[in-house]
């Protein structure tokens, strides 16, 4: 059979099918692209990365440096709470316009510290008396207000840390906590 293109038209016509050796050496070549795309991205974040991270200079130091190196409030805050409760329950003649009155509390103290928690049983008449004290200034119309407990706590904690700051040097006391509070 005569062929009826000249060479031209055949170099110009596209071959009518891919052949199988023309489609795999066009997927390889995609596959070198992706692999070549996703190293450059990998080596332009870790280039990134490194520049970051390990420049910075001296402010970077002294950040770094500080959140190394937790406060003193830090390191006291992240030891557990350890409560001292104040045995037999108090219970006092409140001031009252009528009839006699009592009022009856038990009390927990709070700190951090073991060796404080031994400090404040040794000191335990000290500060049962100063709660004892507290308490009997109260007015028992007084104490019927939320607030007003509240303010008693307040007042007890500032007493007793005055009372151990003076005799120690420390406080020791972060809380005082009412467990039972009655009034009859």
């Amino acid at each position: 059979m005569a062929e009826t293109g000249t060479e031209e038209d055949k170099a110009l016509d596209p071959p009518a099918e891919p052949t199988a050796e023309a489609a795999a050496g066009g997927s390889k070549k995609m596959l070198i692209i992706i692999v070549a795309a996703i190293l450059v991205v990998v080596l332009l974040g870790g280039g990134a990365a490194a520049f970051f991270l390990l420049s910075g200079g001296e402010e970077g130091d002294a950040a770094v440096a500080e959140q190394a190196e937790p406060s003193e409030e830090a390191k006291v805050e992240k030891k557990t709470a350890l409560y001292l409760p104040l045995k037999p329950p108090f219970v006092v003649k409140a001031k009252s316009s009528g009839r006699q009155r009592y009022l009856q509390m038990e009390v927990t103290l709070m700190t951090r510290d073991d060796k404080k928690l031994d400090q404040l049983k040794e000191r335990m008449p000290q500060l049962r008396n100063q709660i004892v004290t507290a308490m009997s200034s109260q007015g028992l119309e007084e104490l019927l207000q939320p607030e007003a407990r509240e303010v008693l706590q307040q007042t007890l904690l500032a007493d007793l840390q005055g009372m151990l700051e003076e005799e120690t040097g420390d406080p020791m006391v972060e809380q005082v906590l009412f467990t039972t509070f009655i009034m009859q």
